[in-house]
């Protein structure tokens, strides 16, 4: 794996001035980036602060590392998201590519199991009057099956589940090459 923090966040007054998702820790729940338009950079700004950092790519997970009660719970970047600019509060864990067949989806799976979360709780400190994990993360012992076939189907419901959801977003695309993406009051 190759680990980075977040990019650094923009002032204040920077945000709902662009098209570029800014994320915080708050943004990451249930295995998910959610992107807050209130939260949308401008993409000068949002270049400026990714040379801090690698971009993100399809896969990478990120979890909150600091200044949040949900340390150790991680949400994974879809292909639309990689341009996202992520605060420095945030672990991103990058699988790369391995003989092992360790992916990001079976990364996932297991950095969810409660015997991994609750490693997390253990090593986070409060720093002040804000959880820090620090280098803790470093000491989180996964349970990584023996097997390549049991590595293959931890992972194989995790990526038909996001596949699924990348296929409902080319859906969305689809509908708005019949209606412009303005024409919507709402959209998913």
């Amino acid at each position: 794996i190759q680990t980075f923090e977040g990019h650094g966040s923009p002032p204040g007054t920077a945000r709902a001035t662009g098209d570029v998702p800014y994320v915080k820790v708050t943004d990451l729940k249930n295995w998910r980036i959610n992107e807050n338009p209130t939260n949308f950079i401008h993409k000068t700004l949002a270049a400026r602060l990714r040379k801090r950092g690698p971009e993100l790519k399809f896969g990478d997970l990120i979890s909150p590392a600091r200044a949040s009660s949900n340390i150790g719970q991680f949400s994974l970047v879809l292909p639309w998201q990689t341009s996202a600019v992520q605060t420095r509060e945030v672990r991103v864990i990058r699988a790369m590519e391995n003989r092992e067949e360790i992916t990001p989806f079976l990364l996932l799976a297991l950095m969810s199991l409660k015997v991994v979360q609750d490693q997390y709780q253990y090593l986070t400190m409060m720093q002040t009057n804000r959880e820090h994990l620090g280098d803790g993360w470093r000491e989180v012992e996964i349970p990584l099956p023996d097997t390549l076939e049991a590595r293959r189907r931890i992972e194989a419901p995790v990526r038909h589940y996001f596949d699924a959801i990348v296929l409902a977003r080319k859906s969305y695309s689809e509908l708005t090459s019949i209606f412009e993406e303005g024409d919507f009051g709402t959209r998913p």
